[in-house]
């Protein structure tokens, strides 16, 4: 399912293919069936084990796993 803003969609193609078209300077996966719009970003809070919590603007808290968070130490720095 893909969420924008107010509207829900279903897709009917694997994650990692829409992954591959986005713009990795722009998204990124944070867990196996997420991925955020970088810039959405309010706050990441670092737990256990090289996971994060991730929370957007919006109010909402993701969780985005050690084999995906590569990047969120990288935006930490």
């Amino acid at each position: 399912m893909l969420k924008l803003a107010a509207t829900e969609h279903i897709l009917r193609e694997p994650l990692k293919s829409l992954e591959a078209r986005l713009d990795p300077a722009a998204f990124a996966r944070i867990h196996r069936g997420v991925i955020v719009q970088i810039d959405r970003i309010r706050h990441l809070e670092p737990i256990a084990h090289g996971d994060y919590l991730v929370t957007m603007r919006d109010g909402r808290t993701l969780y985005a796993i050690r084999s995906f968070s590569q990047w969120l130490r990288h935006l930490l720095r």
